[in-house]
């Protein structure tokens, strides 16, 4: 019943019960659609298997600690993404949030490949704070994102061995951090 008031509520409608949704803990729940393509930066190539990875970042002033990262898809054999994506996602209603239509979402999404650099893409609610040239829009609960085309750039070497020492450093420190 919560879950329906809370919806009803952000959604608009007369004759809920606000007052009861001030200061409770809630669960709210989305769809994100993700389109584009992606090739090679150097070559223009389609890249086939490229990872994209949604990072649920939290609230704007509700940050997740730590941010949740969930592998949602990735590129075909074209380069093509097509992503369809329902996440969940608690939340603690305040009075202001109440007035504005509810907590605005944060998440970033992370496309990656070995061998190429990643890029990440960060979007508060319905905005790519990172980039214009991503199309974002929201509908019915929605999120729709048309990151058009992706452009990865090949690995440099000095960024492969600097990777490649990180995490030789990380492996190294891991045991002493599990260990007593």
């Amino acid at each position: 019943m919560l879950v329906f008031c809370v919806v009803l509520t952000l959604c608009g409608c007369p004759n809920v019960p606000v007052a009861g949704l001030i200061g409770m803990d809630v669960y709210l729940a989305g769809t994100l659609v993700v389109t584009g393509e992606v090739v090679d930066g150097t070559s223009g190539e389609p890249v086939e298997g490229a990872i994209v990875t949604y990072v649920d970042t939290g609230f704007v002033g509700q940050p997740a600690v730590p941010p949740v990262e969930e592998q949602i898809g990735g590129s075909n054999s074209r380069g093509r993404i097509s992503i369809r994506h329902y996440y969940g996602f608690g939340a603690y209603i305040t009075f202001e949030d109440i007035l504005t239509g509810g907590p605005v979402k944060t998440f970033d999404l992370v496309v990656s490949k070995e061998g190429y650099e990643s890029q990440e893409f960060h979007f508060v609610g319905s905005t790519c704070t990172s980039t214009e040239s991503v199309n974002v829009r929201g509908l019915y609960g929605a999120i729709y994102i048309d990151f058009n085309t992706i452009r990865l750039e090949p690995v440099s070497e000095i960024s492969s061995l600097l990777e490649t020492g990180r995490k030789a450093v990380a492996q190294s420190l891991l045991p002493q951090m599990v260990l007593p």
